[in-house]
């Protein structure tokens, strides 16, 4: 897999408003665009991360560059310099319609093409902690009051969509 490195440096301050901040890389190499597991190196210690690389698409934006939250870190990485390790690419960047409704503890997944069946929801350890078959409908309603703040998988294989989904 690829390695990069950089300073990191202020963006949008999406991922720190949904309290998953990012460290936000300027990107000097050409690496195919998605979602990785990856390791993080800041100083002389390594964590688990996941980085996206490419244009934020949910977003609309046209900058191409590296994102990566690094798992139970909360320190100030602005101006610091890292190194990221792409180890196993987990989808592409793609747009999607998936949306967590805090109050009510559910998530909401849009989908016009009919059926989307059965949805299912892993922690970032492979743990699947939800299973659910759908029905026929374009807003389909998830109850998660059982799940922990964090960050988790979300697939749908019928469809062949996998996402990371923000729970907080």
């Amino acid at each position: 897999m690829e390695f990069f490195w950089g300073k990191v440096r202020h963006h949008n301050q999406r991922g720190r408003k949904l309290g998953f901040p990012t460290a936000n890389i300027n990107l000097r190499k050409n690496i195919s665009e998605g979602i990785y597991i990856s390791h993080a190196k800041l100083g002389n210690s390594i964590y688990q991360a996941l980085t996206f690389i490419g244009q934020a698409k949910t977003f609309n934006e046209k900058r191409f560059h590296a994102e990566t939250y690094i798992l139970d870190f909360k320190q100030n990485m602005y101006g610091k310099w890292i190194s990221v390790k792409l180890l196993k690419k987990i989808r592409n960047n793609e747009k999607f319609d998936c949306y967590f409704d805090n109050t009510n503890r559910q998530l909401l997944i849009f989908y016009s093409g009919g059926n989307p069946g059965k949805i299912m929801l892993y922690t970032l350890s492979g743990s699947l902690v939800l299973e659910d078959e759908t029905s026929n409908q374009q807003w389909v309603h998830i109850k998660i009051t059982h799940l922990k703040q964090g960050i988790y998988f979300l697939k749908i294989p019928k469809l062949g969509i996998t996402r990371k989904v923000f729970i907080w």
